[in-house]
């Protein structure tokens, strides 16, 4: 399974329970629920304290909250945007690379899968010009990205230089 489709599964399992939200009393439950477990957290060693933190955060989990509707709406279209195929259109480019190498290598992997996921006409390859204006779509520095692809091995360009693709 790849990264891509290991995100998307997270990101659906959150649009679920962003959606099953939505009802009113699906909150209350879970509030009673959250509740119950501040009364059994003495015998565990975890307090409320800790469990209480991350919720206060989610301003529309609160059953009482009058914007809890159109907050958890937007939050799903969030969700439906970042799945969809426009998902690249909602995230910044990459302006610097990690310093480790293989955080770099996974990094330039993944920038290189999505550079070749769709190739024009159905091609596994892509001109020198076709995917330099590709990778300028994801990075600030292309040219970089380039050289770190065919240096590392993922990406490989015939002798003349003229085709890449994915090695």
């Amino acid at each position: 399974m790849s990264m891509t489709q290991e995100m998307s599964g997270v990101l659906k399992q959150y649009r679920i329970l962003l959606t099953s939200l939505r009802t009113p009393k699906v909150r209350v439950r879970l509030l009673e629920l959250l509740a119950e477990q501040k009364e059994t957290s003495a015998q565990s060693g975890v307090t409320p304290a800790a469990l209480d933190n991350p919720f206060r955060q989610l301003r529309w989990l609160d059953a009482g909250y009058e914007d809890s509707m159109e907050e958890i709406g937007q939050q799903i279209q969030l969700l439906n945007d970042v799945l969809g195929p426009q998902s690249i259109l909602f995230t910044e480019r990459i302006d610097e690379w990690p310093q480790d190498w293989r955080d770099r290598k996974h990094l330039v992997r993944a920038v290189c899968e999505r550079v070749f996921a769709a190739g024009p006409d159905g091609r596994a390859w892509l001109t020198e010009t076709e995917y330099t204006a590709r990778l300028s779509m994801l990075v600030t520095e292309p040219i970089t990205a380039r050289r770190y692809s065919v240096d590392m091995g993922i990406v490989q360009r015939d002798e003349r230089g003229q085709k890449y693709s994915l090695a």
